[in-house]
């Protein structure tokens, strides 16, 4: 700041003297801004070591309620006014301005402060710098899609061409609000529609309404707004997810949820109303059901993203929600998959690689935290049910005797308290990490109550194929194991024969392995 201070301009641009179009779109974003929101933007760009960009918007924010020109504002920020420069100087401005994300996400209605500021200038004799700060809000309000904004800022420009004659400005002006007010209609609308099309009234029961659906989202796919194309995709994106049990295998709809996903990150700045999630749904919705479009190292990576993302947005920390308890899950499920077979054996320790260590006690500390928030709506007692289960899992991923039965004694005292209530589709996975956590705590009698209680209410219950085969295996290994009865390795064989005998995965394989048990022995 102290640089910056010594490098102000002695002969700055006023306010008064500057023209609308002599303005950067960044220099017009940093001038919108009021102190709160300037310190949040300015904190973030901190935070994520973004010094360059900070160091240009500390720049415009220094030198207000003056402006520097471009080139006076490169020479300050890359000490140089060479073409180079310039080039670099025009890219970071633009870059700059994408960065805007986090406001977006956090306080979309950011740009509506200015309107108390505008009249404040009306009325104190100013209307000057009320106008230009009318067009620059109107300007960034049309790129970051706040219809809101665009509305006020149109009417109010209306009134300013007809205080002054202007009646050729105001007819274009009066032309400009109908249309965005037509967008911000047909916006609403695809809100309504997407979720009315979430409630059991309206699913589908046969393609050719399946189809219908589709179709109507179809015609929005298209639109000149992108706000409006944008809750078109993601209408659409949701019926497939929601209704298409082939989900995206259709070229068609993966190209609508790929190109959405596209255009989220040409323009992350947009805003949509305040504790919307679309960007974290369609994060969710790629990450779970379109698994041919990444795999292996390319889908841990778009897992971090996600992950970034939800830190970034403050108000999903705030309570307990589907989005972080979905990613805790993704990463249960992951880790599970890796080390299920590996959690009995004394030297686990040395068998976790140190960043999956890493991320599970950084998992078992976000659960911990979430725990702590108040559910304050029945509709949400489901994400507590699922945020429970999915702490005894870290917990038993840990490894060690005292986790393991911490993972125990949680998972026991779910089933306890919400025997009453329908566990919907974590019925199964609360007793596959209940029935390891047996297992790795050498109780096998335990193993065997679990199996029982299972088997008692699965009945009609939807339940994952793989987590039936792990309760399954767990089971009959820990009889055998404990009576040595060649019924539980008949048992064993038969359930771990269900895809071929070269079908088995590598963590029963080596499962068996480690207690000297092979099924397919002349």
């Amino acid at each position: 700041m102290k640089e910056l201070e010594q490098q102000k301009d002695t002969h700055p641009e006023t306010i008064e003297n500057i023209k609308q179009g002599d303005l950067l779109t960044i220099q017009k974003f940093i001038l919108l801004l009021n102190d709160f929101h300037y310190r949040e933007f300015a904190s973030n760009l901190k935070r994520d070591r973004a010094l360059l960009p900070l160091k240009l918007a500390a720049a415009i924010r220094q030198q207000l309620p003056m402006f520097d020109t471009p080139d006076r504002l490169c020479a300050k920020v890359y000490e140089g006014s060479e073409a180079d420069a310039k080039k670099k100087f025009h890219q970071l401005s633009a870059y700059t301005f994408r960065l805007s994300f986090y406001l977006a996400c956090n306080y979309p209605d950011y740009l509506s402060t200015n309107i108390q500021r505008i009249e404040q200038l009306v009325n104190n004799g100013s209307a000057a710098q009320a106008l230009l700060l009318a067009e620059a809000m109107l300007e960034i309000a049309e790129r970051i899609g706040d219809f809101r904004s665009q509305i006020w800022c149109t009417n109010f420009l209306i009134a300013d061409a007809n205080l002054h004659r202007d009646t050729l400005q105001a007819i274009n002006y009066y032309k400009q609000l109908h249309q965005v007010m037509e967008n911000e209609s047909l916006a609403v609308q695809l809100q309504n529609r997407c979720v009315t099309d979430a409630t059991n009234e309206m699913v589908p029961t046969n393609t050719e309404g399946y189809e219908k659906g589709l179709d109507y989202y179809r015609q929005y796919l298209d639109h000149e707004s992108l706000p409006v194309r944008i809750h078109a995709m993601y209408a659409y994106v949701s019926w497939v997810n929601r209704y298409n049990t082939n989900y995206f295998q259709k070229k068609e709809d993966l190209e609508v949820l790929l190109t959405l996903e596209k255009l989220f990150q040409l323009h992350p700045y947009l805003v949509f109303p305040f504790l919307s999630n679309l960007r974290g749904n369609i994060g969710f919705i790629r990450l779970h059901h379109a698994p041919q479009t990444f795999e292996g190292k390319e889908k841990q990576k778009y897992y971090i993203e996600l992950e970034d993302y939800y830190d970034k947005v403050n108000f999903t920390s705030r309570f307990v929600n589907g989005g972080h308890i979905y990613l805790l899950a993704v990463e249960c499920s992951r880790l599970l998959g890796l080390y299920h077979s590996l959690v009995h054996r004394s030297d686990y320790e040395k068998l976790i690689t140190a960043k999956d260590k890493e991320s599970v006690a950084k998992c078992l500390a976000k659960c911990q935290q979430m725990m702590e928030l108040k559910v304050e709506r029945k509709s949400n007692e489901i994400f507590r049910v699922n945020l429970q289960m999915l702490y005894g899992g870290f917990l038993l991923l840990c490894g060690d005797q005292q986790n393991i039965k911490s993972a125990i004694s949680e998972l026991e005292s779910l089933l306890i308290s919400y025997q009453q209530m329908s566990l919907r589709t974590s019925t199964d996975s609360t007793f596959m990490v209940l029935m390891i956590a047996y297992f790795s705590a050498a109780d096998y009698e335990g193993c065997a109550h679990t199996f029982m209680r299972y088997n008692k209410i699965k009945k009609k219950k939807t339940i994952y194929e793989s987590n039936d085969e792990k309760i399954n295996v767990y089971y009959f290994l820990s009889q055998w194991l404990s009576t040595q009865r060649k019924q539980y390795l008949n048992k064993l064989k038969s359930e771990l024969s269900r895809n071929g005998e070269g079908k088995v995965t590598s963590g029963f394989t080596e499962l068996l392995h480690h207690f000297g048990i092979d099924l397919w022995a002349e």
